[in-house]
């Protein structure tokens, strides 16, 4: 059926429903039925943060189709959408005639011209309405017949989808019953001949490891909605027993294959069937409300972004205070939904405090972005290089660092070292051995001159220690590795080194008062530990991924794989290898932020993503500090192309005692956004957007939550020339 007889049919079908649940019929055969139920789980709930359900909104107005065209989406959630639909079939068709359809005393072919004319009036409204209802940690997107919804590019530009697929059954845990979820299998896999993975997200075979060292977003996410098998029940039957029936029950004819994490990792399936639980939104959307929901759905792409591993914690690293990569993603997909449909074929895209080159390398996963960034710090654009080149690298690059890494670990603490080994199941000897030497020079050159690394020193000889370092890694390599390890490598080597051992000085600086407590080499053995573990969970993410690409080719953006248990997406390698010196050259560093913004004057930017220094780690007083947001904020005004957009983090909350200075804040920066506007002759455009309920998780300002460290409000002003 085309989409105007799914549409009759659909409101017959609300005209003629005897159950008592006519509303309902409606959504049923529309969506449901006819239409395409999607589940999107994201990294982290609503306790970091709620940036992830606007940016769902924006990559699906980016991400949908009507044959050739972008439509103009309505998003409603189903509550919303079903009041609508009542309003307007009950506005044509009065209570007397639909009760006489419903007994049976008229057909509904007496009242075919009035459906008619919903159909001709309202059919448009309806075929570009997608429903959105919004749960703590996930979300349901239901798609009418002729709408077409790219999930894949979604799952790979997103900064928090961690994955998503169709939607099987979705029920809150009071009214779940077993028989339901059998039949809504059963109708889903009516078409399947082969058998599905069906795996429980448990708390028993999904537990968390080394949660202290890889950010896998457990907490605060992923872990949250997991359940334990032997507490959970659907009415009187346990899951245990619930499992053990869907393995049994011959209403599924064997389509489902229930299993383990041991099992499923190890069968290589396109796609599983998985069931977790969610909670609804409290009244606060920080917290979570008391439903409960069982959701089943089939995964069919996992977000495998290798950003995403490391998020704050990049190899090159100058400051503690660091934007996540999920968040700076997120910022990025929400300004391009709000670029003009069709009108330019490339966006210009800056940072003006671009750190370590965070928004440089989620830029890399667009085709239509030019990008630029600028930071006062002298050894910004080689820190960002070499991040690119760090993602860039093969698996035996890859695995020799970690062996290093291992090796030097055991001279830093061999205890450490003893328990990681015996935690990854590492036997000693052999290729990690040929390491030692090479590592013990490293600890002995860094030990030297570890009276280097302090706020004043650092920076201005950080070039110097790592051509330092480079010579002694160049001079005590093994033989063997000498013709593998070329002057990139070793640079390389001697960077990462150099950093880790930088970033346990900035962590540990306060235990730095007397010399006798400096022993800067002991004390980075955490955060080689740290960097090790994120290491290897890249390692495993490229090995999945080496030999199975599926979609798109070598030298693309975008590749998808067999990853864990279904098809993964994620940016490729060898793209950004051959993007690192294009890349690295569009970032200026020893620049100053005015001097950066001023040479975009004419040539005009589309979009600023940004997080500004809060003035937390640095010297400038006050006032001078003060005088620098003013300047910087005029001087993105003059960069703004008419619709351009800014979108920047500015400190909330401060959970460390540091004051958050005035001028650094949301109220403040608004007002001087606003006087820049007008003397610039522009205008700050408010754009509500027909967001459905709860309306405040899908509008600015956003917030951004670290425990540790402080809160974040995320803020965009949009401008609009005058006249």
């Amino acid at each position: 059926m085309d989409t105007k007889e799914i549409l009759l049919e659909s409101l017959e079908k609300f005209c003629t429903n005897t159950s008592g649940k006519c509303k309902n019929s409606f959504f049923e055969n529309w969506f449901t039925k006819n239409g395409k139920t999607y589940n999107f789980i994201f990294k982290q709930n609503l306790f970091v943060t709620n940036l992830q359900f606007r940016e769902l909104i924006d990559l699906i107005r980016l991400n949908v189709k009507k044959g050739s065209e972008r439509p103009q989406i309505n998003f409603m959630t189903t509550n919303e959408f079903i009041d609508l639909t009542s309003n307007i079939i009950e506005s044509f068709i009065d209570e007397k005639a639909l009760k006489n359809i419903r007994e049976k005393n008229i057909d509904v072919s007496k009242i075919r011209r009035e459906l008619g004319t919903i159909c001709e009036n309202y059919g448009s409204l309806f075929e570009n309405i997608i429903v959105i209802d919004a749960s703590y940690t996930s979300c349901i997107v239901s798609v009418p017949n002729g709408l077409e919804l790219n999930v894949q590019q979604i799952c790979f530009q997103s900064g928090y989808i961690h994955s998503c697929g169709e939607n099987i059954y979705t029920r809150n845990m009071k009214k779940a019953k077993y028989d339901a979820l059998v039949d809504r299998l059963k109708t889903y896999l009516q078409d399947y001949k082969e058998p599905l993975n069906f795996i429980m997200y448990t708390h028993e075979d999904f537990p968390i490891k080394n949660k202290m060292y890889v950010n896998d977003f457990q907490k605060h996410g992923l872990d949250e909605i997991k359940f334990y098998l032997e507490k959970f029940y659907m009415q009187d039957v346990s899951l245990i027993q619930v499992m053990e029936r869907l393995r049994n029950d011959t209403r599924l004819e064997g389509k489902i294959k229930i299993m383990g994490k041991a099992e499923a990792k190890q069968s290589h399936a396109e796609e599983s069937i998985w069931m977790i639980i969610d909670r609804s939104i409290g009244s606060d959307p920080k917290y979570p409300g008391d439903k409960r929901y069982y959701i089943c759905y089939k995964q069919m792409y996992i977000n495998e972004n290798p950003f995403h591993i490391f998020d704050e914690d990049k190899p090159g690293w100058i400051n503690p205070v660091t934007i996540p990569h999920t968040l700076v993603g997120a910022m990025i997909n929400i300004g391009r939904g709000e670029w003009p449909n069709n009108v330019k074929e490339r966006y210009r895209v800056i940072d003006p405090f671009v750190g370590s080159g965070t928004t440089g390398l989620e830029v890399l996963k667009y085709d239509d972005i030019d990008f630029w960034g600028g930071d006062k710090c002298e050894i910004s654009r080689m820190i960002a290089r070499m991040n690119l080149r760090f993602f860039a690298m093969d698996i035996k690059d890859l695995q020799y660092i970690q062996d290093l890494v291992l090796a030097y670990l055991e001279g830093l603490n061999t205890e450490k070292y003893t328990m990681i080994m015996k935690e990854l199941n590492i036997k000693k000897g052999g290729e990690k051995d040929s390491k030692k030497t090479l590592a013990i020079g490293i600890q002995y050159q860094l030990s030297s001159i570890q009276g280097q690394f302090n706020e004043k020193e650092f920076v201005g000889n950080y070039c110097s220690i790592v051509k330092e370092l480079s010579k002694i890694i160049t001079s005590r390599v093994s033989a063997k590795d000498k013709k593998y390890l070329t002057e990139e490598k070793v640079e390389f080597i001697a960077q990462l080194f150099v950093l880790l051992t930088w970033r346990a000085y900035k962590h540990n600086e306060f235990r730095y008062e007397k010399a006798e407590d400096f022993d800067l080499t002991s004390d980075s053995a955490e955060e080689f530990k740290g960097f090790l573990y994120r290491l290897l969970s890249y390692i495993h993410l490229r090995e999945r991924g080496k030999d199975d690409i599926m979609d798109g080719n070598n030298e693309g953006r975008m590749v998808t794989y067999l990853g864990k248990y279904t098809r993964a997406c994620t940016i490729n390698s060898k793209f950004i290898y051959h993007n690192i010196n294009g890349s690295a050259s569009q970032i200026r560093d020893g620049i100053d932020v005015i001097d950066f913004l001023k040479s975009f004057e004419e040539s005009k930017v589309d979009l600023i993503i940004t997080d500004p220094p809060y003035g937390f780690n640095t010297p400038e007083e006050k006032p001078i500090f003060s005088k620098l947001y003013i300047k910087f904020i005029n001087a993105m005004v003059r960069t703004m192309d008419n619709g351009g957009q800014i979108i920047m983090c500015l400190p909330s909350v401060s959970y460390s005692g540091k004051t958050v200075n005035v001028f650094a804040q949301k109220e403040i920066v608004s007002r001087q956004f606003m006087i820049a506007a007008q003397e610039n002759n522009m205008f700050i455009a408010e754009n509500e957007g027909n967001f459905p309920k709860p309306s405040e998780i899908y509008s600015f300002p956003f917030y951004w939550d670290s425990e540790k460290a402080l809160r974040r409000d995320i803020v965009r002003f949009q401008f609009f020339r005058k006249n």
